[in-house]
C-alpha cells in the first residue's frame, strides 16, 4: 500500500499545503515535484510569503493530493485523497538549491520566472506519514521508515 501511495504522489504535481503559526492554519495551492523514492516533496516560494514565514516558525506541514480531476465524466472512478504529514527543511547547499530549482522548472515551466527571483527558495518537505482515502470510507495509513 505504501508504494501505491508514493506512486500517486509522484504521478500528480499540484497539492494543497497547510502550514500553521500561532494556532492559525494557512493553506496554499502549490506546484510540486516528488523525489524518485517518494520520501520528499519539493516546491518553490518567495521568502516574503505567509507560508514561508509559517514554515520558519513551525516546520510541520500537511500536504493534500487528490484525483478529482482525473475523470470528471459521470460514473468516474472513486476519487482518492492522499494526505501527507511532513517536516520542512531548507536545501543543504547552493548546489542542491540550484539543482532542485532546475528540476522544478523542467516539471513546471510556469515556475521559470519565480525560480530566477533572488527571493525565491526551494521548500523541501520530508514525508513522515501517508494517509490514503480511497473512495468515501476506505482509508489506509502508513508511516515512512
Amino acid at each position: 500500500m505504501l508504494e501505491r501511495m508514493k506512486e500517486l504522489l509522484k504521478r500528480k504535481d499540484l497539492c494543497v499545503m497547510a502550514t500553521e503559526s500561532e494556532g492559525i492554519p494557512h493553506c496554499s495551492l502549490m506546484s510540486y515535484m516528488a523525489s524518485d523514492d517518494g520520501r520528499e516533496v519539493w516546491m518553490l516560494t518567495l521568502t516574503g510569503t505567509k507560508k514561508y514565514r509559517n514554515l520558519l516558525a513551525n516546520p510541520n506541514v500537511s500536504l493534500l493530493v487528490d484525483t478529482r480531476e482525473d475523470n470528471r465524466a459521470p460514473g468516474r472512478p472513486r476519487p482518492m485523497a492522499l494526505t501527507m504529514n511532513g517536516r520542512f527543511r531548507s536545501s543543504d547547499s547552493p548546489k542542491q538549491e540550484a539543482d532542485l530549482r532546475r528540476r522544478l522548472v523542467e516539471r513546471h515551466p510556469v515556475l521559470e520566472e519565480l525560480a530566477k527571483d533572488p527571493a525565491a527558495r526551494v521548500l523541501i518537505v520530508r514525508i513522515l506519514s501517508f494517509q490514503l482515502l480511497d473512495g468515501i470510507a476506505e482509508a489506509h495509513f502508513r508511516e515512512t521508515d
